[in-house]
């Protein structure tokens, strides 16, 4: 058996050590390495998390087997313009439609995702630099409005809790539509939520 072949791809960043700061420049290297890891975490998850919500939406619009419509995942939810904030739309569109969260958790839903997006996105296009007197690390980038993040403890505590939050949540919203459906499909029973009474004549 092969081992796997891990990549080492070119990387480069600019680092910037204020004059008054107390650090050299290897223990500032490390320090952004470190939080440029955990940005590679942050991006990893918010992809993860996407992909649930990609699943929250097959199973709510095409039912119990929704791998029988791989061209709707690729022409829809993997084409670039179905962004993660589009989905966000979706899912929340289909969570109000069908009544799968009430108001407070609804809301927490929204806000969670709105949450992970600025996480990434900051991550993904923001920079990381010292403060006056290198102490410490902080995060700028745009987001509506220029914002400056202070990397220390409490902000990855609360990012971790949010994504946490977040995949449990949409976890859960999953369940609510694939079991339901999953059962219906094994009794020969279309999902009730799709059936329409119709008109006689």
């Amino acid at each position: 058996m092969h081992e796997f072949f891990r990549i080492e791809l070119p990387q480069s960043f600019t680092m910037t050590i204020p004059p008054m700061a107390t650090i050299d420049a290897i223990e500032g290297i490390q320090k952004i390495s470190a939080c440029r890891a955990n940005g590679m975490e942050v991006l990893s998850s918010a992809l993860a998390i996407e992909g649930l919500i990609d699943q929250f939406l097959m199973f709510a619009f095409f039912g119990a087997h929704p791998e029988d419509k791989p061209e709707i995942r690729a022409f829809v939810l993997d084409s670039e313009w179905c962004t993660l904030s589009a989905k966000r739309r979706l899912l929340l569109q289909v969570v109000d439609t069908h009544k799968r969260l009430n108001g407070h958790e609804r809301n927490e839903c929204d806000k969670l995702l709105a949450d992970v997006m600025r996480y990434r996105n900051a991550f993904a296009h923001g920079t990381i630099t010292f403060d006056g007197d290198g102490s410490r690390l902080r995060l700028s980038y745009f987001s509506g409005v220029a914002r400056s993040d202070t990397l220390d403890e409490a902000y990855w505590i609360q990012l971790q809790r949010t994504f946490q939050r977040a995949f449990h949540v949409v976890s859960q919203l999953v369940g609510s539509v694939a079991t339901p459906r999953a059962q219906d499909a094994e009794k020969g029973n279309a999902p009730v939520a799709d059936v329409k009474p119709q008109e006689r004549p």
